[in-house]
């Protein structure tokens, strides 16, 4: 039976459907649909952006989407994302579903595309194999057991603590922060450190009015965002990803600033999120990171982390 294709128009119900399809096609990483309505309600300007449902015999099986510049140039890329669920799944399939929203991408004038899957799912590799699509970067995807792991983490943190107070450097949550300039100082810092992250494609600047609407996303709080400050200057972050209906709990992005590389700092704001979810009674935390990103790979590896099936990024040529 061919496969059919809907647009996803934006609604709390078809962000409800969404959620259902994805965590049955992804039960590992169940999602949000508070989540996935809140990203569609705040999608970063300059963009286009097509979703589709795909049908298998009238029925919703799947989903397809894509996302790029609205003014595309020669450096601008595609990103992509297909799946269907278990009983719908078939290398065949996939790659037809990859045919369809590849075609959506190519009319609008991209030349190339992005897309991430699982590294142990054989089916996603297959369908993007026989689609002439070619693995690029692999992102490292990490597990904590805060339970089996708590005395040390507590140590840890305490010890980082104890180091960050030698330097005069104070962490705390976002929303314990009094100063004004609080929100324009974080954006940049982030900006800042996510220059510094391995990147096949180009990465854009975002834009201060973007970073707010993440921080008023409904799987973040203030309350568990944590900052590092020395003095007037915000110099490390760290925060909770906390899915308000289901979903893993994952410790965001982890950075100091470059004038502070070699500190500690990282590592302190981490611990900060990490203490924060062992007295919030979470059992594990998840985190990812790019492989060849070696000062987080060594402080995961030292706090105890263990290695799940890591994210593998395919591009594609045209």
């Amino acid at each position: 039976m061919p496969l059919t294709y809907r647009p996803i128009e934006v609604s709390k119900e078809n962000a409800k459907l969404v959620a259902d399809l994805h965590t049955r096609a992804e039960p590992d990483e169940p999602d949000d649909w508070m989540v996935i309505l809140h990203g569609w309600n705040n999608s970063t300007p300059g963009y286009t952006r097509e979703r589709f449902f795909i049908d298998v015999d009238g029925v919703p099986s799947g989903a397809a989407r894509h996302a790029h510049p609205i003014q595309v140039r020669r450096d601008s890329f595609s990103s992509i994302q297909v799946y269907l669920v278990p009983e719908a799944l078939s290398v065949g399939r996939l790659a037809e579903a990859y045919t369809f929203i590849e075609g959506r991408t190519t009319a609008a004038g991209l030349k190339v595309m992005e897309t991430y899957v699982y590294q142990d799912d054989a089916v996603q590799s297959a369908a993007l194999g026989s689609r002439n699509w070619q693995p690029d970067r692999t992102a490292k995807v990490w597990e904590l057991d805060l339970v089996e792991e708590r005395e040390r983490l507590l140590e840890i943190a305490a010890d980082s603590r104890l180091k960050m107070g030698e330097q005069g450097i104070r962490c705390l949550p976002l929303a314990a922060d009094a100063d004004p300039g609080r929100y324009r100082k974080l954006h940049e810092l982030a900006e800042r450190a996510a220059r510094d992250i391995p990147t096949t494609m180009p990465m854009r600047e975002g834009k201060l009015s973007e970073f707010m609407a993440f921080l008023a996303g409904p799987q973040i709080d203030e309350g568990r965002y944590w900052i590092a400050r020395d003095g007037d200057h915000i110099i490390g972050l760290s925060h909770l990803k906390y899915p308000p209906v289901q979903g893993n709990i994952w410790t965001g992005f982890t950075a100091s600033s470059p004038d502070y590389r070699g500190r500690g700092v990282a590592r302190a704001v981490k611990m900060e999120t990490l203490v924060q979810a062992i007295e919030l009674a979470i059992p594990r935390v998840r985190t990812d990171n790019d492989s060849e990103n070696a000062p987080m790979i060594h402080i995961n590896e030292t706090l105890g982390y263990s290695a799940l099936p890591a994210l593998q990024s395919y591009l594609k040529r045209v």
